[in-house]
């Protein structure tokens, strides 16, 4: 392999960083991680395992992860969750985080705008 093949420093640095986001994000929602993150069969970087008890919230899961101060949200992404997601009946979410975050949450959830009110109208118990 000559060096212009190799993958940069900041190229393995980015990887190592979905990686952890993605391994974090699975462990806290319960998940598991798609192999080769969603580029085989299974699409998504996350997802509900079928066999799991919970089925409060099935979803499906794409994570993005940055060390900069900005992201650029894609429609994209939003689209392809969205496709993904419905096809299996579940919710999408988008979960983002800002390495560079001090002094505010640096991992972010990005949902449908129905699901967080369906979701605050539970938690409400159903009154309004």
């Amino acid at each position: 392999m000559n060096w212009m093949d190799r993958p940069s420093k900041r190229a393995k640095t980015q990887r190592a960083q979905s990686d952890r986001h993605e391994r974090d994000t699975a462990r806290a929602f319960g998940h598991r991680r798609s192999p080769g993150s969603g580029a085989g069969r299974i699409k998504s970087d996350t997802f509900k395992d079928p066999s799991a008890i919970d089925e409060y919230l099935p979803e499906r899961v794409e994570c993005k992860a940055t060390s900069r101060k900005s992201l650029l949200l894609r429609l994209d992404w939003l689209c392809k969750i969205a496709h993904e997601a419905s096809d299996h009946g579940q919710e999408p979410i988008v979960a983002l985080r800002f390495e560079a975050a001090r002094g505010v949450e640096q991992d972010w959830i990005v949902l449908r705008r129905s699901t967080y009110l369906e979701m605050r109208e539970q938690l409400r118990g159903g009154s309004e």
